[in-house]
């Protein structure tokens, strides 16, 4: 790897550890994954579970994006909050609802 280079991990659900969030995190490298719906997502001391939190966030205070693919192009209303995972730490997830699919 290049000197300098900056480097961001993909992380899928399955893979998404301590351990392993913690072997990026001590290379200062920035790191994104999925995180399974059920995982427990804690913002202000309160405790909340993605499936239903990240939904309703999206609705009450999204703003729309267009995400163009090779083939369609689709429509996502997303946010973000900062909050804390458990055994992860501090988390900035990006909560997202689909609303529909538009011809590419």
């Amino acid at each position: 790897m290049p000197r300098g280079a900056k480097v961001t991990v993909l992380f899928d659900a399955m893979y998404l550890c301590p351990p392993v969030v913690r072997a990026v995190w001590s290379r200062g490298w920035h790191d994104i994954g999925a995180a399974k719906f059920n995982r427990r997502f804690t913002v202000d001391g309160r405790v909340h579970h993605l499936d239903k939190y990240g939904p309703n966030v999206a609705r009450r205070s999204g703003r729309w994006v267009t995400v163009s693919g090779l083939v369609r192009r689709q429509e996502h209303c997303v946010a973000a909050r900062i909050g804390y995972v458990k055994k992860l730490g501090q988390a900035k997830p990006v909560l997202r609802r689909l609303e529909r699919l538009m011809a590419a």
